[in-house]
């Protein structure tokens, strides 16, 4: 099982209800099998402002909080010398490898997830805006491909240092890139085969020389991308967000379980906020038999908590997970 808390008061309000002292302590008490060391240090704030933003190393102006984008750095531009010129593109010597491995090192006897969280085309959305980055793939690819060559670049030259100072301190190369709305692909299937599959593929053939499984985020309905996971070299796929078109556990199970492990998919945007306790332990147990059967399934939520899902529930959801996820002896998790 997984945790995942999306903002600090929600991670706070779990770990008082549970009656621990602190994060490490509440995973221990709802028996987490992984820990989170992806690195987000890019998104953290350079300046913050009065007005409730802050600015990140990409120079992405966002709210404080829940880190919504209010201004986009490139937007104005329309060559591609304005890119070129733009003064704010980050490096890696501006992350602390140390602090990440620091935290890997805390984690022996736990599957830790690892390497630089890396959204590099959602990272090109954010800087550009996201009707300009969609319209300029048919109106300006060279511009698109400069921006994701560029975003590209920097998450896999600082997974390249993370990958040689870890080792075997993370299990789980851990990225995320969001394709999918609640209908359907953000993305024409032939726009993201142009713009973001062989980068994608690039990142995956990375992690996997060095021996770690690859797991990619992805919100929405992307049940239309992943044969294009597969072949690229993808392991699992997460979090399997069950309201989305298409996004049909058994389905799932039955048309990838031999080629992909799931990790998700107890639905955080209805059930976990609204279901009553027979419900959510039901769906649990039903994920369990479906998404589990065989093997490869990490249970967790379908989307992060937020602060409409109540606590109750989400201690419900691990100790159902707990009670009736083992496969017989569990000294075998861990």
């Amino acid at each position: 099982m997984f945790m995942d808390c999306t903002t600090e008061d929600v991670l706070a309000a779990l770990i008082r209800h549970v009656g621990a002292g602190d994060e490490e302590d509440m995973l221990r008490r709802l028996h987490i099998d992984c820990r989170w060391c992806t690195c987000t240090q890019d998104f953290q704030p350079v300046n913050v402002y009065a007005a409730g933003t802050y600015v990140d190393l990409w120079g992405v102006e966002k709210t404080l909080y829940g880190g919504i984008p209010v201004k986009h750095p490139l937007a104005h531009a329309e060559t591609l010398k304005d890119l070129e010129d733009y003064p704010t593109w980050p490096t890696p010597d501006q992350i602390d490898f140390d602090a990440l491995i620091r935290r890997m090192e805390m984690f022996p006897e736990y599957c830790v997830f690892g390497g630089m969280w890396g959204p590099f085309a959602e990272q090109a959305m954010l800087m550009i805006g996201f009707e300009k980055y969609m319209t300029m793939m048919i109106e300006a690819p060279a511009m698109v491909d400069f921006l994701l060559e560029k975003t590209c670049a920097f998450y896999m030259q600082c997974d390249q240092i993370i990958f040689e100072r870890a080792r075997d301190r993370m299990q789980i190369f851990f990225m995320g890139d969001d394709y999918g709305g609640q209908n359907g692909l953000l993305y024409s299937p032939k726009m993201w085969r142009r713009f973001v599959k062989p980068r994608l593929q690039q990142i995956y053939r990375q992690a996997r020389h060095y021996g770690y499984k690859v797991m990619h985020h992805s919100c929405g309905s992307i049940v239309g991308l992943l044969n294009d996971f597969i072949e690229i070299g993808l392991d699992g796929i997460h979090p399997i967000q069950v309201t989305a078109k298409g996004m049909v556990p058994q389905e799932l199970k039955r048309d990838f379980g031999g080629r992909l492990y799931f990790a998700g998919s107890i639905d955080a945007m209805r059930t976990l906020i609204n279901g009553t306790r027979p419900e959510i332990e039901a769906q649990v147990r039903d994920r369990i038999s479906t998404l589990g059967k065989g093997g490869g399934f990490i249970l967790g939520p379908s989307q992060g908590f937020l602060p409409e899902v109540p606590v109750e529930n989400i201690q419900l959801m691990y100790e159902t997970g707990y009670k009736y996820g083992s496969y017989g002896d569990r000294n075998l998790m861990y």
